[in-house]
């Protein structure tokens, strides 16, 4: 039966976040994903800056009776993010004579009647 040795290792602030198990009879890494039994402070900050961000856009979609889809990937951290970013991103879309096309009186797109 052949001996094996086993370490087990923290990263270091700003690596990956799982501990790296190896053992001496392995060629491969083994890795240990640890999960968090409560939310962090991050994580609670970065779900009320979320509801920030979409307080104005809620409030946007309601008064205008809106179906609207949002899918947004943040680039950067939320807390550099301007709180009316949402809104001013849909204000904009809204804007667009392809998203909402002008009617004219006899109820065709104006870009169609031409």
């Amino acid at each position: 039966m052949a001996s094996m040795s086993r370490s087990l290792t923290r990263p270091r602030t700003g690596e990956d976040a799982r501990l790296r198990l190896s053992a001496s009879d392995s060629s491969k890494p083994i890795f240990v994903e640890c999960k968090r039994l409560k939310r962090g402070q991050y994580e609670i900050q970065e779900q009320a800056k979320h509801k920030k961000l979409f307080l104005k856009t809620a409030k946007l979609i309601h008064d205008r009776r809106l179906s609207v889809h949002l899918d947004v990937t943040y680039t950067q951290e939320l807390g550099e993010v301007p709180d009316s970013y949402l809104a001013d991103r849909l204000i904009s879309a809204l804007s667009s004579s392809i998203i909402t096309p002008k009617v004219t009186r006899g109820g065709m797109n104006s870009a169609l009647a031409s």
